[in-house]
This record gives C-alpha cells, structure tokens and sequence, in this order.
C-alpha cells in the first residue's frame, strides 16, 4: 500500500514538473559588451516575416499561404518556429489565424541582414 501510495507520488511531482518546465520560454540574452548575433532564418521565413511587415505588421496565415505559394503543414512549421524566436504572434479570429509582427525594428533588422531575393516576394 504504501509503495503505491509512493509511486503516485513521484509520477505526480514528475509530471508536475514536466508542465512546469515546458511552459517555460528559454530566451537567448547577448552578455554584455558582445555583438548581437541574429538567428539564422531560411528563405522562405524570412519572406514571410517580409509578407507581414508589408501588410502592417498582421496577416492571416491561411492568406500567406496563398500568397506566397506555401503548403499549409510547412507554413505551420515556419509560423511555430518564428513564434519560438519570439517574432511573431498568432491570434485566432473566428476561423481564421491572424499573424503579427511582435517587434518590428528587430524583425525589419533581420530581413536587412539576409540575403533574401527581392524577386521572390
């Protein structure tokens, strides 16, 4: 009895921490006095991060997808990615998923930096 009463013990505090430590974002901060290196983007996430900032800063995902000729599971993989770096957001509106520019100096920075095709977009 009271080895039962132990194993549901650690596998609750084992999946209480699980939780906990997934709902943490980990955040890359330069130290201080180091270059700012940015984070390297393919192609296609950094057009786009392009297509949002061209459109306000806000897009519907299903109209990026259209738009730039994307697949919907790839644009999902680069929205999910880009929302890991902290450079998007995405809101849902009734049916539709609404993509937005969380910062866009850094993200207008980034696209600068790239060597991205001005006749892709």
């Amino acid at each position: 009895m009271i080895t039962l009463a132990m194993v549901q013990l650690v596998v609750t505090a084992s999946l209480a921490y699980f939780l906990y430590d997934a709902s943490k974002k980990y955040v890359a901060k330069p130290q201080e006095g180091s270059e700012l290196r940015l984070p390297s983007f393919t192609d296609d996430e950094l057009t786009v991060m392009k297509y949002v900032l061209q459109n306000n800063g806000q897009a519907a995902q299903a109209n990026i997808g259209k738009d730039l000729n994307i697949p919907k599971a790839s644009l999902s993989r680069m929205i999910k990615r880009l929302m890991e770096n902290g450079l998007i957001t995405v809101e849902k509106r009734g049916r539709y998923n609404y993509v937005m520019i969380t910062n866009k100096e850094y993200v207008e920075k980034i696209i600068k930096s790239s060597s991205i095709d001005e006749a892709k977009q």
